[in-house]
């Protein structure tokens, strides 16, 4: 049994969608120190989604939280609360959907166009590209949801280039996976050679 478990299940208690800890309110919570490494590293506090150790971190995943920010200076964290979908459910389906319209019809379309020159009409996670009788397969997604920022002016810095699965596997989530995290997400290349 991890000695982190007093954390999860605090965070599966709470109502709100964010919650902000200082180290020692988490050490209280727990019963005895944060690791140095808590405390030197913010890589300790990432929200590990593979088989590793961070065996704390697949805890708060668990829990349906993540850390939203971190500032080891002031040892302050803040969690978000977040949700997943399966990759053909409604929620997940209707946020990528929402994309695209956004950029179609509601947004410039033209700025769509700009980012997939940018990003050379790859994807940012996975690296597909593919070009089929002159049309490029790529979809551009919002970094930041509209739907949760409120800002109606977009800029390029906020759009990043997606293949459609990647696409997909980032509204799996609410908020969305960002683009570190499809890519962990991602099964890993077979280095070995054929037969």
């Amino acid at each position: 049994m991890s000695k982190y478990i007093p954390l999860a299940e605090y965070l599966a208690s709470q109502t709100s969608d964010f919650t902000q800890f200082t180290f020692p309110q988490i050490e209280e919570l727990l019963g005895f120190n944060l690791p140095n490494s808590a405390r030197l590293h913010s890589a300790w506090w990432a929200n590990s989604r593979t088989n590793d150790s961070h065996t704390w971190a697949h805890l708060w995943i668990n829990s349906g939280w993540e850390v939203d920010s971190l500032d080891i200076n002031t040892e302050r964290v803040t969690f978000r609360r977040f949700e997943i979908f399966e990759i053909n459910s409604d929620a997940a389906i209707e946020g990528y959907d929402r994309d695209r319209k956004i950029l179609v019809k509601h947004r410039n379309s033209e700025l769509a166009k700009q980012r997939k020159e940018r990003d050379n009409y790859s994807c940012a996670a996975c690296g597909f590209y593919l070009n089929i009788e002159g049309k490029w397969v790529i979809e551009v997604h919002h970094l930041n949801p509209l739907s949760i920022t409120g800002e109606v002016v977009t800029s390029i810095d906020d759009l990043v280039c997606l293949c459609p699965t990647c696409h997909r596997i980032a509204h799996t989530k609410n908020p969305p996976f960002n683009v570190a995290e499809i890519n962990q997400l991602l099964p890993k290349k077979n280095s070995g050679n054929r037969s």
